[in-house]
């Protein structure tokens, strides 16, 4: 960029003395012209790199701030459980991609069989997505629907798990778990960090992070 602009005024000052010359013009007409592109490439310049340097010092910080649950779908017959994500930092977090990394019981026996399995996005179609600063949004983990029995069912909420059996797509809406939760960026940084799930959390509108017992990795 700097570069870019001390080239440009370079080119014009050659066009002046160009034309200057073209025309006769003497040294009383070069000198002013010559000392207004010297202010303006001293005044320019360092704006320009100040400008480059706060960019490139500017940094995310995505975090998980709370919950919410939410009653949708047909006859609001499916509840959602969603994290509130925000982006505490000044650069824009670019192709954010969510996992539900791994599931424990309170204990911390890892559940056997699942693997990391995509979130998805309130809103959002897709598997990416960028997070301005200072943005929250919303990042689906459950949905809670009753089988034709009664009872039940929390699904995570990921298309990926569908139709392959309760292990992967599925957590027992009874059981008390422990979450890992994984975000990755464009630019190499990773947001890991533990929440605790209770079918307690179900029972509220608003969650707190406390209530989450949020932990970063």
């Amino acid at each position: 960029m700097i570069f870019n602009i001390i080239l440009f005024l370079s080119v014009v000052l050659l066009l002046i003395l160009e034309m200057g010359l073209d025309y006769g013009c003497g040294t009383n007409f070069f000198s002013p012209l010559v000392t207004l592109l010297a202010v303006a490439a001293a005044l320019i310049v360092p704006y320009l790199h100040d400008n480059i340097r706060k960019k490139n010092e500017a940094k995310t910080d995505l975090k998980i701030i709370g919950g919410k649950t939410i009653w949708q779908g047909e006859n609001n017959k499916v509840k959602f459980f969603r994290l509130l994500i925000e982006n505490k930092g000044e650069a824009v977090a670019e192709d954010v991609e969510p996992y539900l990394f791994r599931i424990k019981t309170p204990e911390g026996n890892e559940r056997g069989g699942f693997v990391p399995m995509p979130l998805e996005w309130m809103h959002v179609f897709k598997l990416q997505r960028d997070i301005l600063p200072h943005q929250v949004v919303y990042l689906d983990l459950f949905r809670l629907r009753p089988e034709k029995d009664g009872l039940l069912v929390c699904d995570i909420a990921s298309s990926v798990g569908i139709n392959h059996g309760k292990n992967l797509c599925q957590i027992n809406y009874e059981d008390d778990a422990r979450l890992e939760i994984i975000l990755y960026q464009r630019n190499g940084k990773v947001m890991h960090c533990a929440l605790d799930y209770g079918k307690e959390l179900w029972t509220k509108e608003i969650i707190s992070s406390g209530e989450l017992n949020l932990v970063e990795l």
